[in-house]
């Protein structure tokens, strides 16, 4: 779901204040999980966390670790999941799997 720089995410009754522009999101087991727009770290020091999962208040549940430890690495799509699971791709080439609950890495594959 694209959403075209907007801050303000409104999806199955959850709404959150974005504090950033927004690539993608999607909800699951009751989190809005937010994909922000990479271009929003450029200039920031060390690497963009840009992959974040929110509580029906707004409240951060989780950031999702970055597959390398290049600075310019960053998540670049969500790739669906399952019911307990958020698929996504990142900058480095790598395909993951995370537990939406957590933002803990279940599966990971390099696919460059």
């Amino acid at each position: 779901m694209s959403i075209d720089g907007s801050r303000e995410l409104i999806s199955c009754a959850l709404a959150v204040e974005a504090q950033l522009p927004v690539l993608a999101l999607t909800v699951c087991r009751g989190l809005v999980v937010v994909l922000y727009d990479p271009d929003a770290g450029l200039g920031r020091p060390g690497q963009f966390e840009n992959l974040r999962a929110y509580d029906a208040e707004g409240a951060e549940v989780w950031r999702a670790s970055l597959p390398s430890s290049t600075s310019s690495d960053c998540f670049v799509a969500l790739t669906g999941g399952g019911p307990f699971t958020v698929g996504t791709s990142s900058f480095s080439g790598y395909r993951l799997i995370l537990d939406v609950e957590t933002g803990a890495v279940i599966e990971s594959e390099f696919n460059k």
